[in-house]
């Protein structure tokens, strides 16, 4: 080999075995730990195929497009950087993924966790290369007809003008919907390719029967009246097939006392949940406020939902406390609790635990178990409250008297390490035991492991 060809030999070894120190960029873990005072897996719960409640796993990281792989249910929830991973009770580990890095493995026990609880939330902050978090964008073009149309793009509602929007988003794989009263909603998923012209044109149909696209959409013909009779009646056949399946019949039936505000909320969460129709998030919305308008306060709380978490509606932290003061005023055990989470975690608000505590006070005195437990864990932590081992336990016990497995599973803690009271393995194991037959896989692994 002569010297030249020696020179070459040696870049082209150096070359191919920097290569994959150039290529192989990786994410690392910076945190992972189970966060206690969150109920967003309570609040927001999943259940997997055996009707099991679901473990949530909040995913921080600065890429757009992430995979992950493993016991997940459902579809991942990209919030501003926060993916909400909903992976069965039990699990304990998971692939995450991206174009850009090597897959990480991500296993709990590393982390000194145990399997994933039911209604748990759990916060993995995840650092990644810079090189990888700057992803090329593109501008994308969208004109909708008609132009006053709900455009949502990636679960958050876009304005348009005169039927045009022009967004920058990441190259990659995104969704939308369209949809208009009065036309057939349209549902897209799109790539958008960088180097290359990207334009979304929709054109809605009028609905059957429509006379006009304008007329239709201005003046949708009213529901047929019926009396107070009539609509119970009615209700009730929609709602016993609803429950048996029967969703077009369901729907057909609930259309026709459609005035009701009972029954615009119903017709939303069939949108919602796709119950026999393609799943339209823009069209839940608009029976949403409709029954928001007549003061229902469960459509009301779904409004602000919405907001808070940004899906279907611009992530508006205002607008959604906005919407949980009024249906929480009205005596709404789920509104108050959310108000309760906003200001225990300072969510588009100063953090006030005191504040947080009135409202959780005010759902825990209804019943709520989300409410309960999170009283017990205020006096069991003192926050808002002078610490108070004795009042955490008599709202655990509350709460776990429900059945609320993490309820069960705090009381068993406590009773286990003699927390604030007389040490008692024989309780311990009686709450821990509930919490077990409940589902819930850390009182599980603690019955397996422990002595009592």
């Amino acid at each position: 080999m002569n010297s030249i060809s020696k020179i070459f030999f040696t870049i082209l070894m150096a070359l191919i075995t920097a290569a994959p120190a150039v290529m192989a960029q990786e994410m690392t873990v910076k945190s992972l730990k189970m966060e206690p005072m969150d109920l967003s897996a309570s609040k927001y719960s999943r259940s997997d195929l055996n009707g099991k409640a679901c473990a949530l796993v909040k995913v921080q990281v600065p890429l757009e497009g992430m995979v992950f792989e493993g016991n997940v249910m459902g579809d991942v929830e990209n919030k501003a950087g926060e993916y909400w991973v909903y992976l069965t009770a039990g699990t304990k580990f998971f692939k995450i993924k991206h174009r850009s890095v090597t897959p990480l493995f991500v296993t709990f026990a590393d982390y000194g966790l145990e399997p994933l609880s039911a209604r748990t939330t759990y916060v993995l902050q995840l650092a990644a290369p810079a090189s990888a978090a700057a992803q090329p964008t593109e501008e994308v073009t969208f004109k909708v007809t008609p132009a006053n149309a709900v455009l949502i793009v990636d679960n958050a509602e876009r304005e348009l003008t005169d039927g045009t929007l022009k967004l920058q988003l990441s190259c990659g794989t995104h969704r939308c919907t369209v949809s208009y009263p009065g036309y057939h909603g349209q549902g897209d998923v799109f790539e958008v390719t960088a180097g290359a012209v990207n334009k979304r044109i929709y054109e809605l149909d009028p609905k059957s029967g429509t006379a006009s696209a304008t007329k239709s959409a201005a003046a949708p013909t009213p529901a047929p009246s019926a009396t107070a009779i009539d609509v119970l009646a009615i209700k009730a056949e929609a709602d016993t097939s609803l429950k048996r399946g029967y969703y077009t019949h369901a729907l057909e039936l609930y259309m026709k006392i459609s005035d009701n505000p009972e029954v615009q909320h119903q017709i939303g969460n069939i949108y919602w949940e796709a119950q026999g129709v393609n799943q339209d998030i823009a069209e839940a919305a608009r029976w949403y406020r409709k029954a928001a308008g007549q003061g229902y306060a469960p459509s009301q709380h779904k409004l602000g939902w919405m907001c808070e978490y940004g899906v279907g509606a611009r992530q508006d932290y205002a607008k959604a406390m906005e919407w949980y003061l009024i249906a929480a005023e009205k005596g709404h055990a789920e509104s108050q609790c959310s108000l309760g989470s906003m200001y225990a975690s300072g969510m588009g608000l100063k953090q006030d635990y005191a504040e947080a505590m009135k409202w959780y006070r005010m759902a825990a005195e209804q019943g709520d178990v989300v409410g309960q437990f999170s009283m017990g864990t205020f006096y069991e932590f003192g926050k808002g409250v002078k610490k108070d081992v004795e009042e955490a336990i008599l709202w655990y016990r509350k709460a776990a008297e429900q059945g609320y497995d993490r309820a069960q599973l705090e009381l068993g803690e406590i009773y286990y390490n003699g927390k604030g009271v007389i040490q008692d393995r024989k309780e311990a194991y009686r709450w821990y035991k509930k919490a077990a037959d409940a589902g819930n896989t850390g009182a599980k692994w603690i019955i397996g492991k422990s002595t009592f």
